[in-house]
């Protein structure tokens, strides 16, 4: 890179005692994708919407003498492995994500990078067994530097703050947070927040099979391998912000995962919607990232049950790791993406509610919503 970043954070960002919400909306310039659905954003949002799904069978065989069932980028091929498949994924994403922002070269810019928990404690005690956690340390750090070089090489994009959130798929709740504290500080000009996600390789999937992970004739309740990358151009709020913005965001810890009360994402929700200042009732919908573990979805029914559903109708609920998989660290950045362009089709309310779960506690929310000035008075109705 041509300038030393003033800030490098390659530790994971953990969270504060304070009630950590968000300090100020930020808008969405940009966005990229790379899915089973999708090259792009708009293929991933148009096939999603049309009730696609990605999940196919690969070459792999599990246990059972069946092909394993994955929902895998269709573009990036299967003899790529590690950090190549990575960077695969990554480069489109991130050159879409940029192509939708006229001005971004010149302006000082933080990349937040979200990726996969690469210690045993924020994975859990039974995936750890799966995951080189050196390797992968190396890896991601690997990524985190050839994202920034192609950014400051390829976009002329000025790279001055490099973060890596390694939490999974709240750890883009969590990026929200450092944006914008970022922006409001005045540091950087704008923030590029992605998540890069793969279980594509032929020895994890094993392993995942291995530990009874993926759906087979042997486990009925599985959860499906995904992949994906999504990047999100974002800055500050303008009075007349063009786009959709990121109105409120927060993060809490569970105290257990089963029983499963919810009381974590609760919290995350209730600091969400308060950081937003809005009106639950507006909420026209909730993405979340239900990938099948049963106590992600047990919290989610009852966080919701006791911040959004009392105060209206019951909202729709979207959750698109029913067709593309479990995507891990995407989940964040690829949901607020999809709830950014759903909102703007909505022929409902003004507001989306986005929320996700880690492997171990951490759990994030994030209030998505059109400017009051772009939202007609009917939709209030």
């Amino acid at each position: 890179m041509n300038a030393s970043p003033i800030l490098f954070s390659p530790m994971p960002c953990t969270a504060e005692t304070s009630v950590p919400r968000m300090t100020l909306p930020l808008c969405i310039c940009g966005m990229g994708m790379v899915t089973a659905l999708g090259q792009t954003a708009e293929e991933t949002f148009t096939a999603y919407e049309a009730g696609v799904r990605g999940f196919r069978r690969t070459s792999v065989l599990g246990l059972d003498g069946q092909p394993l069932i994955a929902s895998l980028a269709m573009p990036v091929s299967p003899e790529l492995i590690g950090l190549t498949r990575a960077i695969a994924l990554a480069r489109p994403a991130l050159t879409e994500c940029l192509g939708q922002v006229t001005d971004a070269a010149g302006r000082r810019t933080a990349l937040l990078l979200c990726t996969p928990p690469l210690d045993a404690v924020q994975l859990g005690p039974q995936l750890a067994r799966a995951a080189p956690f050196d390797d992968l340390r190396t890896a991601w750090s690997q990524l985190l530097a050839l994202v920034a070089s192609e950014l400051e090489t390829n976009h002329r994009v000025p790279v001055r703050a490099l973060l890596t959130f390694e939490t999974g798929h709240a750890a883009g709740v969590v990026a929200l947070r450092r944006a914008a504290q970022l922006l409001e500080s005045g540091a950087v000009e704008q923030c590029i927040l992605g998540g890069v996600d793969s279980a594509g390789e032929r020895t994890l999937l094993e392993r995942l099979d291995l530990l009874d992970q993926i759906p087979s004739n042997r486990v009925p309740h599985g959860v499906v391998p995904g992949e994906a990358a999504a990047f999100l151009c974002l800055r500050r709020a303008a009075s007349r912000c063009p786009a959709v913005i990121v109105a409120g965001a927060s993060y809490a810890h569970e105290h257990a995962s089963w029983p499963a009360t919810g009381d974590g994402l609760m919290t995350a929700v209730t600091n969400a919607l308060a950081a937003w200042g809005g009106d639950p009732r507006v909420v026209a919908f909730m993405a979340a990232d239900l990938h099948g573990r049963r106590e992600h979805a047990a919290s989610a029914a009852y966080a919701a049950l006791r911040t959004v559903w009392p105060t209206q109708a019951l909202p729709t609920l979207i959750h698109p790791a029913d067709q593309l998989g479990n995507v891990g660290a995407a989940s964040a950045p690829l949901l607020l993406g999809i709830a950014a362009r759903r909102l703007l089709v909505a022929p409902r309310g003004s507001a989306a509610l986005v929320v996700c779960s880690s492997s171990a506690t951490l759990r994030g929310a994030a209030v998505v919503a059109r400017p009051t000035w772009m939202v007609p008075s009917w939709h209030h109705a």
